[in-house]
């Protein structure tokens, strides 16, 4: 800064100055964030974010109700108790 206004003082232009300001202030602030960088290296990193899916409740499902339905093997019914399928079939009429 003291160069700037030696250089503002003298009678040189004020672009002249801010020349010479930016070509002193880009070299320290990169070496700034070099060094902040560096000292960041060893930090340990927080944990990534990751989104989970809570499982669903038997009674949240949604299915279809207990009750006989078309067996897709066949060509009977299996009852369906509301969770799976049982072992219990009938024969169409």
């Amino acid at each position: 800064m003291f160069t700037i206004f030696l250089l503002v003082r003298d009678g040189s232009s004020m672009s002249g100055a801010l020349t010479v300001m930016l070509v002193l202030s880009v070299p320290v602030a990169l070496a700034v964030l070099i060094v902040r960088a560096l000292y960041r290296v060893g930090e340990p990193r927080p944990a990534p974010i990751t989104f989970v899916t809570p499982p669903m409740s038997p009674g949240s499902r949604s299915s279809p109700p207990p009750g006989w339905y078309n067996n897709p093997d066949g060509d009977d019914e299996r009852w369906w108790d509301g969770r799976d399928w049982t072992e219990h079939t009938r024969r169409l009429n």
